[in-house]
């Protein structure tokens, strides 16, 4: 454009277009500002130099190994709480055996359920089995030690119900023992064709019962041959009572011979054992003293009986 600078009319003009620009927010004269560009974070500044550090690299691998611990514990943990519910279901249904006519029946149901709880002692042995310390049994013991000493009572139970003896513990360790078919090692050159089939090979897995574990539910067993005696009876079977209290008091004996020092749970389970001593023998005194005198079916509302504790055994 022409722009005189004595022109009064050209003035005015370029003052309107000045003023013009400035309400648009510039000014003929003046540039756009660049917009500042917004600051990095802490953490987004040192992403990429903490990530080719060894350190960090070394508290990555640290991290995934105890997430692969903590995982693994609670699958024990939640195997263990199965095998302590359908063990103590078994001992219900083996408290019935008192009065039933079939009792081979109810035992033979008992050790179809068995079978379902040894498939969970194998999952727990290759939980076990996948992780590569060789301490894996002591490292995950707590997380399934309950369930263990719970499946000892029940067998227990299931012995003294069927052969009337105790389980010996390498009869415990056998039913911890699981058959498993794995695939045959590929010992053929590389030029050979591929089979069609893979042979399989067998292999066990072996849950190893920490003794401890098996002393403690043995410990658990006195009990049950406790709640056994009374339930015996109260049905009016009378004639193995005298049996279950040698049996009881066999166990005592050797539990007493055993250092408490050593475990606090054994000495726990001594006091609860000697109240399921006395409730035996106070059972077998009532009925061996005062069967002959008063009729059998009413030997449960003896007098004699009328104190606190033997109230706690009927």
């Amino acid at each position: 454009l022409f722009y005189d600078t004595d022109c009064l009319l050209c003035k005015k003009l370029w003052g309107w277009y000045a003023m013009a620009e400035r309400g648009k927010g510039s000014s003929p004269k003046s540039s756009v500002r660049p917009r500042p560009q917004k600051r990095k974070r802490c953490s987004d500044r040192t992403a990429d130099e903490s990530s080719s550090s060894p350190i960090v690299s070394a508290f990555g691998v640290f991290q995934l190994e105890l997430d692969t611990k903590h995982d693994r514990r609670e699958r024990l943990v939640k195997i263990s709480r199965d095998v302590t519910s359908h063990s103590k279901k078994i001992i219900f249904l083996l408290h019935r055996v008192v009065g039933a006519e079939d009792k081979e029946k109810i035992l033979t149901e008992a050790d179809q359920k068995f079978g379902d709880v040894r498939e969970f002692l194998r999952n727990i042995a290759m939980e076990l089995g996948h992780d590569d310390s060789q301490d894996a049994g002591h490292r995950y013991h707590r997380a399934y030690r309950m369930g263990i000493q719970e499946y000892v009572e029940a067998l227990g139970f299931s012995y003294y119900c069927r052969y009337g003896r105790l389980v010996t513990y390498d009869e415990v360790a056998k039913t911890a023992e699981f058959a498993d078919q794995v695939a045959e090692q590929d010992t053929r050159d590389e030029t050979d064709s591929p089979p069609d089939k893979v042979p399989l090979v067998e292999s066990s897995i072996k849950l190893f019962i920490d003794p401890l574990d098996y002393v403690l539910g043995i410990a658990d067993l006195t009990g049950e041959c406790m709640r056994l005696c009374i339930n015996s009876v109260g049905s009016g079977e009378t004639q193995n009572i005298c049996h279950v209290c040698d049996f009881v008091r066999g166990l005592y004996s050797a539990f007493s011979s055993l250092d408490r020092s050593s475990s606090n749970e054994i000495s726990k389970k001594m006091n609860t054992m000697a109240e399921s001593v006395r409730k035996i023998e106070t059972t077998c005194y009532t009925v061996t003293m005062r069967g002959s005198e008063r009729p059998q079916h009413m030997l449960v509302s003896d007098n004699s009986l009328a104190n606190e504790d033997a109230r706690e055994i009927l």
